[in-house]
């Protein structure tokens, strides 16, 4: 549990420290990464593009600007919100949510094929509707 609330904070924390595209998309080049070669080529932005910008966002607290720049970053840097806080409960009380996590997505395929759906159907709003 400290290694999840450690590496989720960490997550967090380094969104933090980035200065959100404007654009909604490109803040990972402060991290020394290359621009998206699929928005290069295509004009469009691939289905990953924004993330990074949403976590900066998300943690300022700007949900508006991060659900614009990415719908489905905006949905995880949540839940690497909610791994961290939980974890860090786990830590902290010793009470576990590892019963409830199980029932909740292990057991239910369906979690799967909405996240595949949350994705794709961010990316489309990004590419064809927003981009």
């Amino acid at each position: 549990a400290a290694s999840v609330a450690m590496l989720a904070a960490g997550v967090l924390a380094l969104a933090g420290s980035l200065t959100p595209a404007p654009s909604g998309h490109g803040t990972h080049t402060q991290l020394g990464l290359s621009q998206c070669s699929a928005e290069m080529l295509l004009s469009r932005p691939c289905p990953s593009c924004g993330m990074t910008t949403a976590f900066a966002f998300f943690v300022r607290g700007d949900l508006a600007a991060a659900l614009h720049a990415q719908v489905l970053g905006t949905i995880l840097a949540a839940t690497m919100l909610m791994a961290a806080l939980g974890a860090a409960t786990t830590v902290l009380t010793g009470v576990t949510f590892g019963p409830v996590l199980r029932r909740i997505f292990v057991e239910r395929i369906a979690w799967l094929y909405l996240l595949v759906g949350l994705g794709l159907g961010s990316w489309a709003l990004k590419a064809f509707v927003t981009g």
